[in-house]
């Protein structure tokens, strides 16, 4: 959908892997500090992201992951250090295989957010 408007994707390295694969996927191929969030969140807004990137700092001295959480974790919008690729990678070799088990084994600054902005859709039944 997104080549549709232009723009860029990346295809998973291991496709049907899982978020931690596509985490892997992304910090290889961009080489950079990355944010990710997932495409359920229709109510997802700017200030929310701006709060776990302001988390995030702005100097290698800052987390390697930061994570959002409401009442409880929400790891899948979360902003990744470059650097942590190599960590992601032994953690998968090891068998950690979800999101919630990577950020806590790398110590993650987890950030506060409105309850609201993840409000997650999978069906039509949810938007009501």
């Amino acid at each position: 959908l997104l080549a549709t408007f232009g723009r860029p994707t990346i295809a998973d390295d291991d496709p049907g892997a899982g978020p931690v694969a596509a985490i892997a996927t992304a910090l290889r191929a961009l080489a950079d500090n990355v944010l990710f969030a997932p495409c359920d969140l229709p109510w997802l807004d700017a200030a929310t992201v701006s709060t776990v990137l302001a988390a995030a700092g702005d100097d290698d001295g800052g987390p390697s992951v930061v994570v959002a959480e409401t009442d409880r974790l929400q790891p899948l919008l979360s902003w990744w250090r470059s650097d942590t690729l190599a960590e992601v990678e032994a953690l998968r070799r090891a068998g950690y295989t979800a999101v919630h088990e990577i950020v806590t084994r790398l110590g993650a600054r987890r950030v506060t957010v409105p309850a609201a902005a993840m409000r997650n859709v999978n069906r039509s039944a949810d938007l009501g």
